[in-house]
């Protein structure tokens, strides 16, 4: 089952409200917080979104929870009207051309192809989408990790970011402290791995 499924199927959930519009950047992988610099400077304090995720990562044999980004090489910026290719276009080419690197390479939705015009409007994220990220980072950029009990099969979250979501839950790698999602964006499924450790068995 899909994450989107699960939580727009459940009542009890809250979902957060959408306010203005929210497009997406893609840059260049370990650059999104210059990324994110280089959009205050050109755009002021809008909100920018960077979802990150703590993973227990293994290196020479001592393990360290790392926070890594949730969608690696994006990040989400939301602006109070839409964007026209007239406003996009030269806001990307002006984030691209300064700094010591060109962090940025394009935003999603804003197609070069001929045909377009410069009033022509840019396609923000799906709000479906949308909708799920920001439920998932409702306490904060950061994912930490869901405490998890398993019994059998089943999988209970009992906190984190995952709770009350469990139904999403594809697979629990209890030597990683790893759960395996699915998250749709951008009109395709993407498999996410979240970090979980386990608590104990449901009793």
């Amino acid at each position: 089952m899909q994450l989107s499924d699960v939580i727009f199927e459940n009542p009890e959930l809250e979902l957060p409200q959408i306010e203005g519009y929210w497009y997406a950047l893609q840059v260049f992988g370990g650059h999104e917080d210059k990324a994110r610099k280089k959009i205050k400077i050109h755009l002021g304090e809008i909100p920018v979104l960077l979802p990150r995720r703590e993973l227990a990562i293994r290196r020479g044999g001592v393990v360290r929870n790392e926070q890594k980004p949730l969608f690696p090489g994006y990040l989400f910026i939301n602006l109070n009207e839409r964007l026209t290719y007239a406003q996009g276009i030269p806001l990307v080419r002006e984030t691209k051309s300064t700094g010591l690197s060109p962090t940025i390479l394009r935003m999603v939705g804003l197609d070069y192809g001929p045909g377009k015009n410069g009033d022509d409007l840019i396609k923000p994220v799906n709000e479906d989408e949308m909708q799920v990220i920001l439920y998932l980072t409702r306490e904060g950029e950061l994912l930490q990790l869901s405490k998890v009990a398993k019994e059998g099969s089943q999988i209970r979250v009992l906190s984190g970011p995952l709770k009350g979501i469990e139904g999403i839950v594809r697979s629990f790698d209890h030597r990683k402290k790893r759960i395996k999602i699915s998250i749709r964006l951008f009109g395709k499924e993407h498999q996410v791995d979240l970090g979980a450790e386990q608590a104990g068995a449901i009793v």
